[in-house]
């Protein structure tokens, strides 16, 4: 991707832009500028980095992501697909596996990565004063990404709600999900015996409350789940929203 002039007619700057990243030191001739296309994670986290700066919060929610963010994000992969939304929710757990996100409640992200934050230039753009910032300690959860991988691989990437194996260029993708929350004031457990393996719409469905689980209409069931937490996902989660 080559864009002519851009560099020198933008305001933003490199850290602003929300279209393509330049890499150093590849200015050409006649003013041209090599770009290269960002990833779906780069757009997303930096979507996140934005809306934290506006909100002066590391708290965000899916639905003001969607309704903030999710066109600039789309405009800067330049994505071609239909469900784009389907696409956001694969990266927001991609960014929770990778520890950068904490999920709260009911589509209620943290932010847990100390990059998040607004930096001196970009406060130095807006002509806001930037906050007064002071290090704190906050305990994470350290998922073990292991079992999860285990149980994708034991039901082939199948969706224990619906069945949908979900097929890309990159191999099949399904994600893992705790059905008695592990953040918040639910405090769950990361044992095999309180995840399902569900396609992303299963798992916003179940992350907001929107479906009931019924252990007897699960797609072949491999492995124990214990109905202490399906009981716990029908009576404290399910139309809690």
């Amino acid at each position: 991707f080559q864009v002519v002039g851009c560099y020198d007619r933008c305001f933003a700057g490199n850290d602003g832009c929300l279209n393509s990243r330049i890499e150093p030191g590849l200015q050409g001739t006649e003013g041209w500028i090599t770009m290269r296309r960002i990833t779906w994670k780069e757009a997303v986290w930096e979507a996140l980095q934005r809306m934290t700066g506006r909100h002066r919060s590391d708290v965000i929610t899916r639905s003001s992501l969607l309704e903030e963010e999710l066109q600039n994000i789309v405009n800067a992969v330049e994505a071609k697909g239909s469900t784009p939304d389907q696409t956001l929710s694969r990266i927001l757990q991609e960014l929770r596996d990778d520890g950068k996100l904490h999920f709260e409640d009911k589509g209620i992200y943290r932010i847990v990565d100390s990059s998040r934050s607004v930096t001196k230039k970009q406060s130095a753009q807006s002509g806001h004063k930037a906050p007064v910032r002071k290090a704190y300690f906050q305990e994470r959860i350290i998922r073990d990404s292991e079992i999860v991988t285990k149980l994708k691989i034991l039901y082939d990437f199948k969706c224990h709600m619906c069945g949908v194996r979900i097929n890309t260029p990159k191999g099949p993708y399904i994600e893992g999900h705790h059905i008695m929350p592990l953040g918040g004031v639910h405090r769950g457990p990361d044992t095999p015996n309180n995840i399902l393996i569900v396609c992303p719409n299963q798992h916003v469905m179940l992350d907001y409350g929107a479906v009931r689980i019924d252990i007897e209409a699960l797609r072949i069931l491999k492995h124990r789940i214990d109905e202490e937490f399906i009981a716990y996902h029908n009576t404290r989660i399910l139309g809690a929203v």
